[in-house]
């Protein structure tokens, strides 16, 4: 039986401000309930041991499904490393989704939550009022019951999750970027991505550039070889700011977003860059994963 209640909180990146709400809100309620968000993750660890790490010890995960439009490979994935068939009661797997939208076929057999007031007033109660979520000894918070404040708090979670602006484009295109002694790497302390740096052939963004996955009797292709295929003027901003992105990664700095848009001479679509995570190895190299967003201008 439990006497804390760990909540792994699944989102896509740009629903990242709803799981912030949805974690202060929560562990607000009760000094015994932990929340985990992606972005709690410390600068250089490893990434994906850490999501591991933190699925393993959830009594819950708390999926955010904000909209059946979009792609949720990844929080699927986190959904998969929380199931273990061998104890289905191990971790609970909740599903919250707003009103219209369906929840994604591989967990149509755990009960979802609509995110309605009433839907999420019936959850609130179950996980601080009783044990019928998590076993946990004594319940999170009793007083719950009484008064207004459960009524409160599962309108204002429904706000949060149902008024959000939509999402208008989707995370299809990458690019893996790996830096041999990124940290002391002197093209990347003065802020630019180095040229040797080498790009993994199953990035799918390569298509993007018009190439192929690597270069004729090569393996990879290198970053100069990729901005030869480019007009140096009208890429000089991303490329810049994509430079300036790497020197704060691989300094531990929080990744921060951009605004300088790509022209794909491949579609002629505009994109917009994004380094969205930076992971570090212990033989001080790094590998940089850079997102194209379609449709940004």
């Amino acid at each position: 039986m439990a006497e804390t209640v760990t909540i792994f909180i699944s989102h896509k990146h740009e629903d990242k401000k709803i799981a912030q709400t949805v974690k202060q809100e929560l562990e607000a309620v009760s000094s015994r309930v932990h929340c985990f968000i992606s972005e709690d993750i410390a600068a250089g660890a490893e990434w994906l041991t850490e999501i591991r790490q933190y699925v393993e010890k959830a009594h819950i995960l708390l999926l955010l499904f904000t909209a059946s439009t979009s792609e949720w490979d990844w929080p699927l994935y986190e959904v998969g490393l929380a199931t273990d068939l061998s104890d289905p009661s191990r971790c609970r797997i909740v599903c919250v989704y707003p009103s219209g939208a369906t929840p994604p076929d591989p967990i149509r057999a755990f009960q979802a939550v609509e995110a309605s007031p009433e839907g999420l007033e019936v959850f609130l109660r179950q996980l601080f009022c009783s044990q019928e979520i998590v076993d946990v000894d004594p319940v999170l918070n009793e007083r719950l019951r009484e008064g207004e404040s459960l009524t409160r708090l599962a309108r204002h979670l429904s706000e949060s999750i149902t008024t959000v602006k939509p999402w208008a484009y989707c995370f299809t295109h990458y690019l893996w970027i790996d830096v041999e002694d990124a940290i002391d790497n002197e093209e990347i302390q003065a802020e630019a991505v180095p040229q040797s740096a080498t790009v993994d052939p199953e990035s799918t963004a390569l298509q993007l550039f018009g190439l192929a996955p690597s270069p004729p009797n090569r393996d990879r292709w290198q970053w100069d070889g990729l901005l030869d295929r480019l007009d140096e003027e009208s890429n000089q901003d991303w490329v810049s700011a994509l430079g300036e992105r790497f020197r704060w990664a691989a300094a531990g700095s929080q990744l921060k977003s951009m605004t300088a848009s790509f022209t794909s001479p491949a579609d002629g679509q505009s994109y917009r860059p994004v380094l969205h995570r930076a992971e570090r190895r212990r033989d001080a190299s790094m590998r940089f994963e850079v997102i194209f967003v379609e449709g940004a201008a």
